[in-house]
């Protein structure tokens, strides 16, 4: 009888998990940046209205270069894909359950704040990693023959 502890593991490829990590990145960006639009369009709000309070949610992906250089600098990047997850997926559970309540506006654009800053900040610590482990590993050869590296 063989065990199973003495089996040699076999290495995952660190590529195993760029598919799940670009499908974290995009997730919250078209809930806040689409499903939001629906759903107050479904609750009742007018087209400007939808306007001017969906259109600040796109804020923080363009200033996100403002604040990368601090991101990379407090903490790992784990730290940061890891945290940035738990706060999206608490942002999630917040958008479900202010939606009933009498002040669903209010809460849940500032909890889609809260996602459209973690997302934006989940995708410069991935956006960095993937880059890094891209030119260092596999891509290097590429990136010196296009003239990047």
């Amino acid at each position: 009888m063989t065990d199973s502890s003495l089996k040699p593991k076999t290495k995952r490829s660190p590529w195993a998990w760029v598919p799940t990590l670009y499908f974290a990145e995009g997730i919250p960006y078209v809930v806040v940046m689409t499903v939001s639009v629906i759903m107050y369009k479904r609750f009742g709000l007018s087209n400007t209205e939808i306007a001017l309070y969906t259109g600040w949610l796109y804020l923080p992906w363009v200033i996100k270069p403002l604040w990368s250089p601090f991101v990379d600098i407090i903490k790992t990047k784990r730290w940061w894909v890891v945290t940035m997850q738990l706060l999206i997926g608490g942002g999630f559970a917040g958008i479900a359950f202010v939606l009933p309540t009498p002040f669903y506006l209010q809460a849940s654009l500032a909890i889609f704040w809260l996602l459209a800053f973690s997302s934006a900040t989940h995708d410069i610590d991935f956006l960095v990693v993937g880059f890094q482990f891209c030119y260092s590993r596999y891509c290097s050869r590429w990136f010196l023959h296009v003239g990047v590296g």
